[in-house]
């Protein structure tokens, strides 16, 4: 399921995959605001496709700045278009106001599919705030420490972006689940993930799998997409067989 994964399993062919981490920076002590028509944002680019689920940053206030809205967004040449992609929100005045900062996790309304090697944007704002009542981000001022981001910043609520600095990054965690489609054997059993982002299993020595339960995935590129844990070697030909009937023929599992 990828590093750091790990699933719960409901004991009816399906298991609920817990979070993967995908795209992160982790380090910062400096920060930047947000209040009223000024909004920050961080762009991110996925080295693998998936459902994003929720991200996390790190934030400290200054007096109250408000519910505070953070989102998903598209890009051209590296900065934000569009509308929001996903969104969610935090109640600013609840965070601390140690400039240390405490991670905030903000969860999305409805998990959104990000493609890998694409150009996104985390964007954060407080429209009810002012340059008294501010949400503050912390971020790396300069050491570049994310190689496939920057940080940006909009003076008109959204409407332009700028880079703020090509060399410095935000604090941020991207988190999900495998998308759709994505196929992989581990063990005596075969998985994958649905369109809903719900993995699903079967076991090896099931005689037959229905095509269309797998969302997203055909037969002529199922191999290319199956890996295998431990010490087994990728599955080769003739293992697994199309039909030609909507379903596909599996072979006993070995090595």
């Amino acid at each position: 399921m990828g590093e750091g994964a790990a699933a719960n399993t409901r004991g009816n062919g399906q298991s609920w995959l817990m979070a993967i981490l995908y795209e992160s920076n982790l380090t910062g002590t400096n920060n930047g605001n947000a209040f009223g028509t000024g909004w920050i944002g961080q762009s991110f680019t996925p080295a693998k496709a998936h459902l994003s689920t929720f991200v996390r940053l790190k934030a400290f206030r200054t007096n109250s700045p408000g519910t505070v809205t953070v989102s998903i967004r598209a890009t051209s040449s590296g900065l934000p278009i569009g509308g929001d992609l996903a969104s969610g929100t935090f109640d600013g005045d609840a965070v601390t106001t140690d400039t240390a900062g405490e991670v905030v996790t903000i969860t999305w309304g409805t998990p959104v599919l990000l493609s890998a090697a694409v150009v996104y944007a985390i964007i954060a704002r407080a429209p009810s705030g002012d340059s008294s009542n501010q949400i503050k981000f912390l971020l790396d001022n300069g050491g570049n420490p994310y190689a496939g981001g920057q940080t940006l910043l909009s003076e008109n609520s959204g409407s332009t972006w700028v880079v703020d600095s090509a060399t410095s990054d935000y604090v941020f965690e991207d988190f999900g689940t495998a998308s759709p489609g994505y196929i992989w054997i581990e063990g005596d059993y075969f998985h994958w993930i649905d369109e809903s982002g719900v993995e699903q299993t079967v076991s090896l020595t099931a005689a037959d799998l229905l095509v269309s339960i797998l969302s997203g995935a055909t037969y002529d590129n199922l191999q290319e997409y199956i890996n295998f844990f431990g010490d087994r070697t990728l599955l080769t030909g003739g293992t697994i067989t199309d039909n030609g009937d909507g379903t596909a023929a599996v072979a006993a599992l070995t090595g």
